[in-house]
């Protein structure tokens, strides 16, 4: 397998931090702020949901990595006495964060292991662990309109049987007014989706890409856009593995969020797989010939609308997708759900319910489902990166529903639950190239997860158990259980 851009990018990573990093640790001055908030808290995400519910927040939420800037000046503008203990309690704990990004440049060690290597690990928001063990070690440096992070992550037992070195999490990053640019390896996740996202999620591992970023705290002052309200667009283009029978090809994809009303943000997305060789051997003179490649094109949609409550606050949201980016109509891919959220001086709970279909009708309204979700006719691989969706962690043909709550209180401690039933590859079929990666027959899940997060050492720990039953067509039974704890330490 070629991997000359991965290395090309780590190696230009690599030495960027190296050459920058002692002049800048010599800076008298405080560091600013990190970039972003980025996709390996769901603790603090739902502080930032509640800030937001409450019109406190009035910048986009639902783009990761999200730009710290793009809501400074809306924590600048609170009140804190004015806030009931509920939102107070989440406005310290967004606060805490940003601090620690504000502070000075820190090396952070992490050490993970995982009871075992399956590749059926349903990931969600925040979940990020791809091996059996890691051992992590990164390092970020950050000036007023520069930042870079290095971080090595030495993997044993990789999901992919590969790449038990990589610089995944690492950035380049420059930073101009209401403008981001950088080179990196960061996870994305765009969509309100508590547990899963249809277009993009850190289900898979993040791509190695360059992306710029736009986003405005206020409205354009311009008549015919003004009504769009505060607005985060964001840009990419990465590189994909190489998957027989096609080298060399790319993803590229962008972003539209905006709040026209406080209650109310909207998301526009679009992705888009292409380039790469495709050589076929003609019949009779066995001939190599290299063929044109159509693209493969998604496209999605989303929602979240914030709601009254009698107590606490609450939401509504959804997605749609397409694997047609000429429409979106009838027999979509589709997510919604809904979350409440309350608390008190001490402690946060968000309790949600989510339901996603990955089951689509591709072609038109009069085909059958199933058989072309994440699929293409020329990338045999279809829209996954070393055999995970970019998308949804269910893959394609699948539809969950899933119940969760997670709590935390101002020690750092909290405990997370998920009760999931998933419908894997529900056409019980599979098309002739590509499909389901790890179920050709129809299967059923039910599934619990319990997370608790702890400080302990002078660090934080994680550790998660998982146990579930499947069923399949043939009415078979498997059960498994699996176990992950991770421990990070900043000094």
């Amino acid at each position: 397998m070629d991997h000359l851009f991965v290395m090309r990018l780590s190696s230009i990573l690599l030495m960027t931090c190296c050459l920058l990093s002692t002049p800048l640790l010599l800076l008298s001055k405080p560091a600013q702020a990190s970039p972003w908030i980025e996709v390996d808290n769901g603790y603090l995400r739902q502080s930032l949901l509640t800030l937001a519910n409450a019109g406190i927040i009035r910048a986009p939420v639902n783009t990761y990595p999200l730009p710290w800037r793009s809501i400074m000046a809306d924590l600048d503008r609170v009140n804190v006495a004015q806030l009931s203990d509920d939102l107070r309690f989440a406005y310290r704990h967004v606060n805490h964060y940003l601090n620690l990004a504000r502070g000075d440049s820190q090396t952070v060690l992490q050490l993970a292991a995982h009871s075992n290597d399956d590749s059926q690990t349903l990931l969600g928001f925040g979940d990020q662990y791809h091996e059996k063990a890691r051992l992590t070690i990164k390092r970020e440096i950050v000036t007023h309109q520069f930042a870079a992070r290095l971080q090595v992550n030495r993997r044993n037992h990789p999901q992919e049987d590969d790449n038990n070195t990589t610089v995944d999490g690492s950035y380049v990053a420059g930073m101009l007014g209401q403008w981001v640019v950088s080179l990196d390896t960061l996870p994305l996740w765009w969509g309100p989706g508590q547990d899963s996202a249809l277009l993009m999620s850190s289900n898979a591992r993040p791509l190695p890409k360059i992306q710029l970023s736009q986003f405005r705290d206020k409205p354009i002052d311009f008549p015919v856009l003004s009504w769009l309200g505060p607005l985060n667009f964001t840009a990419f283009v990465g590189r994909m593995e190489n998957a027989y029978p096609i080298d060399d090809s790319y993803l590229w994809g962008a972003r539209l969020s905006f709040r026209p009303h406080p209650a109310v943000e909207i998301g526009l997305n679009q992705t888009e797989q292409f380039g790469g060789d495709k050589l076929t051997r003609m019949p009779g003179n066995n001939e190599l010939v290299r063929e044109s490649i159509d693209s493969n094109r998604l496209a999605s949609a989303d929602i979240r609308i914030s709601l009254p409550a009698w107590h606490g606050n609450t939401a509504i949201y959804g997605e749609v997708a397409t694997d047609n980016s000429d429409s979106l109509s009838s027999g979509n891919a589709w997510l919604a759900g809904t979350e409440w959220q309350l608390g008190s001086r001490d402690y946060h709970l968000t309790w949600f319910f989510e339901i996603s279909d990955s089951q689509a009708k591709c072609v038109d309204s009069q085909s059958q489902a199933g058989n072309c979700f994440y699929e293409h006719e020329d990338y045999e691989q279809g829209y996954r990166r070393f055999g995970r969706a970019i998308g949804s962690t269910y893959d394609t043909d699948s539809k969950a529903h899933v119940m969760g709550l997670r709590w935390y209180d101002a020690s750092g401690a909290g405990w997370s639950l998920k009760l999931r039933k998933i419908n894997f590859n529900r056409d019980d079929s599979q098309p002739l190239l590509g499909g389901h990666p790890y179920y050709d027959r129809a299967t059923e899940r039910k599934q619990i997860d319990l997370s608790r997060r702890q400080p302990l050492f002078g660090g934080l720990l994680n550790i998660s158990v998982q146990a579930y039953q499947e069923q399949d067509a043939r009415q078979q039974y498997d059960t498994e259980y699996s176990a992950y704890a991770q421990w990070e330490w900043r000094f």
